[in-house]
């Protein structure tokens, strides 16, 4: 990080290289994932009385980067509070060199700053010393207990071996999807570097160029064509592009986007409640927040409903003040539902018309031990 964009731009290839490989094998699970939420609903009904104990296999496997960091800070917090003499600063910077990128995303590149994380150490240091060492000894078991958990659920024989293993792999695939995640994060910013590299030296705006499609940034980049050529200002509002079963490109803006969603997307209704997949487990009464861009609130209670088209790691402030989630989108391994098992709240997913449905101040009852949004009051 330290070394600057000239060395990003001189080995910017080798780092392409390493990033594909990388992400390759984290995308081999991607198959197996269509069928996991039709997977986990079927089981679910087949072992009714076994809830907790598939929610136990279907949690990640291994470490999430976001408990990693969490320890990291915690052990910062103790040295803190036991001794005077460690360079603290010297300690945070360390830190900040390792999650800098926890909080991006495909938009936002931006690194966290040292006083981010000084703020967070703060937070920690209220507490009581052997508070914070209760703590740190939890996460540091955490692994090796969920472990010997899930192989007492295979000792009691609830499961049939099949459907055990099946939903261990979940479990498997939900860090192994962790850890793709954590390295889209920390390539995005990267990317995001050399991008604005490029666009001092040819003298771009950044802001109109990440709308531009690699092969058009190349194009641009050589000289063939100009800026002007591409219809930006059409991108940067809603718009689709993707590939039709014929392999023909197709690009959608304004007008036509909202047609073919207005077709595409399930029908919404004029009822009181919204219906999606339970993540995990419970109740929660409060006053909807619609989040599409968590780089973008101007407020956000404690206690409030996050409801959004899916969440990301920059949305974990926001889900640490939520009484509850609900998305559009996600499956038993999605972000959300990993965070939601982590933090112990309500989470339904799968909505598909939760961010169409809810508006912001509506009174909302989360279910999500029936998987339901009952709304109270608008």
């Amino acid at each position: 990080d330290d070394k600057g964009e000239q060395y990003l731009f001189d080995n910017y290839e080798e780092f392409i290289r390493l990033y594909d490989n990388e992400y390759i094998i984290g995308a081999l699970v991607d198959g197996f994932l269509i069928f996991s939420e039709e997977l986990f609903a079927n089981l679910r009904k087949k072992y009714a009385k076994y809830e907790n104990e598939m929610n136990v296999l279907v949690q990640p496997y291994g470490e999430t980067f976001n408990a990693r960091e969490h320890r990291s800070l915690l052990k910062i917090a103790i040295t803190a509070k036991t001794s005077k003499d460690q360079n603290l600063d010297k300690l945070l910077d360390e830190h900040r060199q390792t999650f800098h990128w926890m909080q991006n995303n495909y938009k936002n590149i931006e690194g966290l700053s040292l006083d981010y994380f000084k703020e967070k150490l703060d937070e920690l240091l209220v507490k009581d010393i052997d508070v914070l060492k209760e703590e740190l000894n939890a996460l540091e078991l955490a692994i090796k207990k969920h472990q010997d958990f899930c192989s007492a659920i295979k000792e009691r024989s609830i499961f049939e071996s099949a459907d055990y293993e099946h939903l261990l792999w979940l479990g498997k695939i939900a860090w192994w999807v962790d850890r793709r995640k954590e390295y889209n994060l920390l390539a995005n910013y990267y990317i995001g570097r050399h991008l604005r590299y490029l666009c001092e030296q040819k003298s771009l705006t950044y802001e109109d160029v990440v709308y531009l499609f690699p092969w058009e940034l190349d194009s641009v980049l050589s000289g063939r064509t100009h800026l002007a050529d591409y219809p930006l200002e059409s991108r940067k509002g809603n718009w689709l592009h993707f590939y039709d079963v014929d392999d023909q490109e197709l690009v959608m803006t304004s007008k036509d986007e909202k047609d073919f969603l207005q077709r595409a997307l399930p029908k919404i209704s004029n009822g009181q409640e919204v219906k999606g997949m339970i993540a995990n487990k419970g109740k929660a009464t409060g006053v909807v927040r619609v989040v599409m861009d968590a780089h973008n609130v101007k407020e956000f209670n404690e206690g409030e409903i996050l409801v959004t088209g899916m969440t990301r790691p920059d949305f974990l402030g926001l889900m640490k003040k939520a009484a509850a989630f609900v998305t559009d989108e996600g499956g038993v391994t999605c972000h959300a539902a990993i965070v939601s098992r982590e933090l112990g709240k309500p989470c339904i997913i799968g909505t598909k018309i939760a961010t169409k449905v809810l508006k912001d101040g509506d009174l909302v009852e989360v279910d999500a031990n029936k998987g339901i949004v009952n709304i109270l009051e608008k």
